[in-house]
């Protein structure tokens, strides 16, 4: 199973030192952490494909619906801060918990008059803000000055109100704030004073564009700010103390893990419960008419829910590419509430904690693909393991949310020294085995070069015996072609012709023997044996004529360039099955793969015979006997070769079973009841018989009408014996006179 020597063992131990080496280097690339984080989506997509998020989240959406039925009563995008503030009274007296806006009130809507500092929808929605626990978005930016913004302030201190009232105390663990905002978007100051708190919105993408991950904690000037998710999640936890590390996020005794760059990576979900903004209008117009039946959302709906108010249609452009897809940017926030309330939490595990495992498994890899004593040992490690451990990998994070790197161990740990130990054995072992090939390729087939590779043992003298098929095929009045075409449009002919025969062959497993001028010899079981020897030769005999039709047309098609005997080629084909020598024949200097025996003599008789009954493949009832039940064939005659006394019944293959037409059919029968008769030397009845199949004849190849065929065959023989009967002792075998 396995050959190791001293030298292999110390290639392997610098391949699998060598595979170490490059994960730790590799592992710190971007490029290793784009496919890490594309296998990351996938399995977050396998994991919560179907998991419900967090009850105590709704979201109420503005979606394409609710624009389009609110677009007559409050016009375009965005909606009058009145209709806001009712949706506020009305989840307050509902009994939300806690009223999220993902939406950025920066601006203040135009006053009636120049007198009022606040417009009336302002008022409405400060005056609506006041009541239960309302939360409002806003933004930390890094911007830059241009011909656009000359005079943009940059770097200017948050409001010292605002501060008081939302940054948050948190005790530094060795961590140093790299944040590097230098301005703001915050709502409109009345706003921001009447709210109970207030989250920072904005999202970074991953290099490639997928939003993944964040820091649930943001720094300016000093100060910490929590984010639209974090903000509600504090109050609703009482959250007092805070601790942040570079690895770590405490809320109370709570951890939340964080990667190498302080940020957060969300366990997306999106089943959340959804309403839509439009439906939630509805029911408020409703209630307020008195129609207390005509609500399509029930308050019961958001009692003590955590409720996020946002924006999900395509123009009010806040969807995100996230792990799972397009979804609004309020999925972000929503999904790391839920993580926090179910501690769902990804448990990303380290390179350097799984080392030692894999450096048992380059190990493995390493000495099976050098040491292994045939291509099945030396290639089955690396598939195994690999696919063990993404299996085991994809499993852990479905169950548990624990993230093993995938990429890293897969390439560096385990294909690395897979693919260089496949370079040593190809420079080492192949070495050996391209020496065989370059001294008896010439003469033995690469099937057995292989199997002497395998065994170490050098090609011999003699051969073995064994039940296998003989194949012969011969161009149908070659020696013409040779007056018709000239010598390179001939060789142009043959080497097409042979190269597409040799094909079909070779892809059922036979072994080429020899070419002699336009002849294919071959044969099937050897070197290699297989027990359908039979049923392969008869497909490729099969296949072969197919495709010569199709070289027909071809050639036909191409008009001038061939004469009308390239048009109307034809290839006779013998096959015949029994014992056979095959083996390495010749002189100490010169070897052949070949075969001899009596079942091969037989078979080039039937090819040169076919001639004489009009057939094209002509097969011994011995390979018809092992080939089952695959083909249709029909029988031709029983005949005794030159120089052998036992009588051969042979065949003609129509086709594939279950593939021939009603008139090969027909024929079949027509064919061999006359047969049937012939042999009962009732000649009448025969004749009627065979002239029923000439016709089918006729119909099968009706470009041969003038030529012989087994039909006119008989009728000939039944017209003489007609004349002239047989002798009283004659068994129906007809004798060839000829080779």
């Amino acid at each position: 199973m396995f050959h190791l020597n001293r030298k292999k063992i110390i290639w392997a131990a610098l391949f699998v030192l060598l595979a170490n080496a490059m994960a730790l280097l590799v592992n710190q690339s971007k490029f290793v952490d784009f496919l890490e984080n594309k296998t990351f989506d996938i399995r977050l997509e396998l994991a919560n494909k179907n998991k419900i998020a967090s009850k105590d989240v709704v979201l109420v959406l503005v979606d394409e619906a609710s624009l389009y039925s609110a677009k007559k009563l409050l016009g375009r995008w965005p909606w009058p801060r009145t209709i806001w503030s009712q949706v506020v009274e009305f989840l307050n007296a509902a009994g939300a918990r806690q009223i999220v806006f993902d939406i950025l009130f920066s601006e203040p809507q135009i006053a009636r008059n120049e007198q009022e500092e606040l417009g009336e929808d302002d008022i409405n929605l400060v005056s609506s803000s006041v009541n239960g626990k309302v939360y409002h978005a806003y933004q930390l930016i890094h911007d830059t000055q241009d011909e656009y913004k000359k005079d943009l302030l940059l770097n200017q201190p948050l409001p010292s109100d605002f501060i008081d009232k939302f940054s948050l105390k948190v005790q530094l663990d060795n961590y140093t704030p790299n944040d590097n905002y230098n301005n703001y978007y915050l709502p409109i100051p009345e706003l921001y004073q009447a709210s109970f708190g207030a989250g920072v919105v904005e999202f970074a993408p991953d290099q490639d564009g997928i939003f993944r991950q964040t820091k649930l904690l943001r720094s300016y000037q000093g100060k910490f700010y929590p984010t639209l998710s974090m903000a509600p999640i504090i109050d609703k936890l009482d959250i007092k103390n805070i601790k942040l590390s570079p690895r770590t996020l405490f809320l109370e005794n709570l951890p939340i893990q964080l990667n190498n760059n302080g940020q957060y990576y969300i366990n997306m979900k999106k089943n959340f419960t959804t309403i839509s903004a439009g439906g939630l209008l509805a029911t408020i117009q409703s209630i307020n008419q008195g129609n207390m039946e005509g609500m399509i959302v029930t308050p019961e709906e958001f009692k003590d829910k955590i409720v996020f108010l946002a924006g999900s249609a395509v123009g009010i452009e806040d969807l995100k590419a996230t792990a799972l897809g397009q979804l609004p940017g309020v999925y972000l926030h929503a999904s790391i509430i839920d993580n926090i309330l179910n501690e769902s939490f990804i448990n990303q595990i380290e390179l350097t904690s799984i080392l030692p495992y894999f450096l048992l498994a380059s190990i493995i890899v390493t000495l099976f693909t050098i040491g292994g004593a045939n291509p099945f040992v030396q290639n089955i490690s690396f598939p195994l393991i690999s696919a063990g451990y993404l299996y085991f990998a994809t499993f852990v994070f479905k169950n548990d949310y624990t993230w093993y790197p995938i990429i890293t161990p897969l390439l560096a740990l385990l294909l690395l020294p897979y693919v260089l130990s496949l370079i040593f054995v190809m420079m080492t072992e192949g070495k050996e085995k391209r020496f065989l090939k370059a001294a008896f390729s010439n003469y033995i087939s690469p099937e057995l070069i292989d199997q002497m590779h395998q065994s170490g043992e050098p090609p011999k003298l003699g051969g073995d015996v064994g039940l296998r098929t003989a194949y012969f095929t011969d161009i149908q009045g070659f020696s013409s072609f040779s007056e018709k075409l000239s010598a390179p449009r001939l060789v142009e002919l043959l080497n097409e012709y042979l190269t597409d025969m040799t094909d079909i062959l070779l892809a059922e497993g036979g072994t080429l023997d020899k070419y002699e001028g336009d002849a294919i010899i071959a044969f099937f079981g050897a070197p290699m044996p297989m027990e359908d020897h039979a049923v392969r030769a008869c497909r490729v005999a099969h296949k072969m004529q197919v495709r010569l039709g199709e070289l027909r047309n071809k050639w036909t098609k191409e008009g001038d360039k061939w004469p009308a005997i390239v048009h109307n080629m034809r290839m006779r084909i013998g096959i015949n099955s029994g014992e056979i020598v095959t083996g390495n024949m010749g002189s100490k200097k010169r070897m052949n793969y070949t075969m001899m025996g009596d079942a091969v003599n037989l078979s080039a008789r039937l090819e040169a015979s076919a001639k004489q009954y009009g057939v094209f493949t002509q097969i011994a009832q011995d390979t018809v006997k092992l080939t089952g039940d695959n083909f249709e064939f029909r029988q031709l005659d029983t005949i005794r070769v030159v120089g052998k006394t036992l009588p051969v019944t042979t065949y003609e293959l129509l086709g594939m079973k279950g593939e021939v037409d009603d008139n090969l059919k027909n024929l079949k029968a027509f064919f061999e009841n006359g047969l049937a008769e012939y042999k009962q030397q009732k000649w009448d009845k025969a004749l009627d018989f065979f002239k029923k199949s000439l016709e089918c004849e006729h119909r099968r190849y009706p470009e041969l009408v003038a030529k012989d065929n087994p039909s006119t065959i008989y009728i000939e023989r039944c017209d003489q014996f007609k004349q002239t009967p047989p002798p009283p002792d004659w068994d129906g075998v007809f004798t060839l006179t000829s080779k």
